[in-house]
Formats: structure tokens, sequence, C-alpha cells
């Protein structure tokens, strides 16, 4: 596949997500990414402005066992199925102890020979996929796990205890159940818009 095929196969949003996909999951461990945890990794990297989503919309969705207003922009939800429908990722259902759905996702064979080809081939995705996994990772290089609290999920590196402890609170991805919050000053400051408010 040359270089000019691989640029029009996907947006630069798609491959910045598949570039999420490739870092934390892995086909031969058998490694997927929770949808949810996706969903905080998505809205952390819109914060530092690597997507144009909208940081507004909701979607009422499990987290930690419990039906939560969460974050997911309908943009990011439509290129999820792209990369699916292109076969760059394997989606995988399971239930919760709850008997919720959870949604899983891994970078597959195809989504994984894409990111090496584009970074072989391409200098600007390379710079890209630098940036994203600086942006996921701690001073030392580690890449950051999820943590589900329950006020704000965060991102922590634990790799060594004694020497690198570090987290990023993503405020905001939980949302309210007002979809308009009132400041001291009586002004209306936030309209939530949801995409749906239920998944079956």
């Amino acid at each position: 596949m040359t270089e000019s095929s691989l640029s029009s196969n996907l947006s630069k949003d798609q491959e910045s997500i598949l570039i999420v996909y490739y870092l934390y999951t892995s086909k031969s461990k058998n490694i997927y990414l929770q949808y949810t945890a996706g969903c905080i990794l998505m809205y952390f990297l819109t914060q530092k402005e690597i997507f144009n989503y909208d940081l507004e919309e909701t979607l009422v969705y499990d987290y930690k066992e419990e039906r939560r207003y969460i974050w997911e922009a309908k943009d990011f939800m439509e290129d999820i199925n792209i990369l699916r429908d292109k076969n760059y990722l394997i989606r995988a259902r399971s239930k919760s102890q709850t008997s919720l759905d959870v949604n899983s996702h891994q970078c597959s064979s195809g989504g994984i020979n894409y990111i090496n080809q584009k970074i072989e081939e391409s200098p600007d995705f390379k710079i890209r996929f630098t940036e994203i996994k600086q942006i996921l990772s701690c001073n030392n290089g580690h890449l950051y796990e999820i943590h589900l609290n329950d006020n704000n999920p965060k991102l922590r590196c634990e790799y060594d205890v004694k020497k690198c402890v570090s987290f990023e609170e993503v405020k905001g991805f939980l949302k309210d159940l007002s979809f308009a919050k009132i400041n001291s000053q009586d002004k209306l400051v936030t309209e939530y818009k949801p995409f749906f408010l239920s998944r079956t």
C-alpha cells in the first residue's frame, strides 16, 4: 500500500484514535481497552487540542457499575464505527457484574500494520504519534493507567511507586444530571448537549 493510499484511507481524527488503541491494546497479549476508558483518553486528548470534538456532548453509560452521564461526542462515535468497519479495530462485548453490556476495543492486525507503515512513510504522522504518546505518558515516558474515581477519572503512572508517581485528573468527563449550570452571577455557563441518553 502506497503512502498516498494510506493518507486517504483515514481522517486525521481516525488515525489519532487508532494511535491511542495501538498504544493501549495488544493483540498478542489479548489486551483490550474498555470503552469508558477509551472515552476518557479521547476526552483528555480533546482538552489538549489533539481532537476538535464537542466537550459537552453526553451519554448515559456504565461507569463503575453505575449508569452515569459521561462524555461521548457524536463525531467520536462515528469515527470509532468507521475504524471498526475498516477492520482496524476489533470489538469485544462482555457483561458487567450488574449485567450491563461492556464494550471494549483492540487494535487489529490491520490497524497495527496501518500505524507502523504510516510511522515509516510519513514524518508528520510520526510527529503526531510521538505527541499523543507524550501527552498520555508521565515525564519518564510510561503510559498512564486509567483509574475510574468517583468524582473524576484519573490518568496515573505507578510504574515505580518510589520514583515515579504522577497523575492527571480528567475534570469534566463525568457530567451531572442537569443540562445547565448557573454560576454565582446567575449566568448560564454550560449547556450539555446529549447525543443519546441510553444504549442497549
